[in-house]
């Protein structure tokens, strides 16, 4: 029978498209033609899907676009905020104080993540702390040795 199961799955009762039992017990067949299936399956469920949710690629794209570009608006509207609400010294000193920064990093040739590090600046905590260093334990000495030869090799009886 098995023989018989794995050269002829359809015919001896082992193959779930043609009427045939359940995907218990498999063989190697068996277990191929389950990949195979839940490939299909899959595929057939995910057209579904899209067919009833009505969401394209395109769709999900544009929602995304539309999120960061809202994200963006309301970043730019707090940065203008806040530039309005300082005196007009203070702006001075920003503008002041961006263009000597940019020259150092001209005199430097800072690269592009060189100047994103610099513009956060300092940091004023430092989140974690190294552990304490430890020295490693020596190994434990094991109880029994063994040996490719016995201790009664040499003896005579």
């Amino acid at each position: 029978m098995f023989m018989l199961r794995n050269r002829a799955p359809e015919r001896f009762g082992n193959s779930v498209t043609k009427g045939g039992g359940s995907l218990k017990g498999l063989n190697a067949v068996g277990k191929m033609e389950k990949r195979r299936l839940k490939k299909k399956w899959r595929k057939q469920w995910e057209a579904e899907r899209a067919e009833k949710a009505g969401v394209t690629a395109a769709d999900v794209r544009a929602s995304i676009d539309r999120k960061i570009d809202a994200l963006r608006r309301q970043v730019e509207a707090e940065r203008a905020r806040e530039w309005e609400q300082m005196s007009a010294e203070t702006r001075e000193a920003r503008r002041r104080f961006e263009e000597l920064r940019d020259r150092d990093f001209a005199r430097l040739q800072a690269d592009e993540d060189f100047r994103r590090a610099h513009e956060r600046g300092p940091r004023e905590h430092i989140n974690a702390t190294p552990p304490p260093h430890k020295e490693p334990e020596p190994p434990k000495a094991r109880k029994t040795v063994h040996r490719l030869k016995d201790s009664s090799w040499d003896e005579k009886e």
